[in-house]
């Protein structure tokens, strides 16, 4: 009779059988959905930990929370550990890809500056640097030279995965604003 206990123990079922809930074009899931009115989100979120748990695909936990909705758990997952994945395996499909998925939440995720932001702004660089070295965002990578150190010490107890990353981040960035230095366009170019 309890709507609360009601919505908790169809939570805890759908934890248990996630596996079966399958693809949102399958049958389960349509079933789900439509039939049962079980929300979306549930069903994403239950996703997500199946990934997570048993799957141990940590993009797929991602895409599965960005559909859920559940933007600050995203984030965190993405910027912890799959972010610097990508950055490491220059994946930079995937790691566009999976920022197109926060555009418009940037303002509600509290760390954004300290993951996403950092990665966005990186990914837009070496995107530049394909083109045409002039053409780099010069705001862009202020933003890395100022948002480098602050991740680097933030106190987080960062993984080995984001050392890693911060570091091929900070040799590119590095580079990039000597360059840029030298032709003036960036204010302070020294760490």
């Amino acid at each position: 009779s309890s709507s609360s206990v009601r919505a908790k123990a169809i939570l805890d079922h759908l934890a248990h059988h996630a596996g079966h809930i399958g693809p949102e074009d399958g049958q389960t899931f349509i079933i789900l959905d439509q039939d049962l009115y079980i929300p979306k989100k549930w069903l994403w979120e239950a996703r997500a930990l199946f990934m997570r748990s048993v799957q141990k695909d940590r993009r797929g936990e991602v895409e599965c929370l960005l559909r859920a909705g559940a933007y600050e758990e995203a984030h965190r997952t993405f910027s912890r550990e799959v972010a610097p994945t990508t950055i490491i395996e220059r994946d930079w499909e995937t790691l566009r890809a999976l920022l197109a998925g926060f555009r418009a939440q940037e303002a509600s995720i509290a760390e954004w500056h300290l993951g996403g932001e950092i990665y966005a702004d990186y990914l837009h660089i070496i995107e530049a640097q394909k083109k045409d070295i002039s053409k780099t965002d010069v705001m862009a990578l202020e933003r890395l030279l100022a948002a480098l150190p602050a991740m680097a010490e933030d106190g987080r107890h960062a993984s080995f995965l984001e050392v890693v990353a911060v570091q091929e981040i900070s040799e590119v960035v590095a580079q990039l604003a000597v360059e840029m230095g030298k032709q003036g366009n960036v204010r302070d170019p020294s760490f």
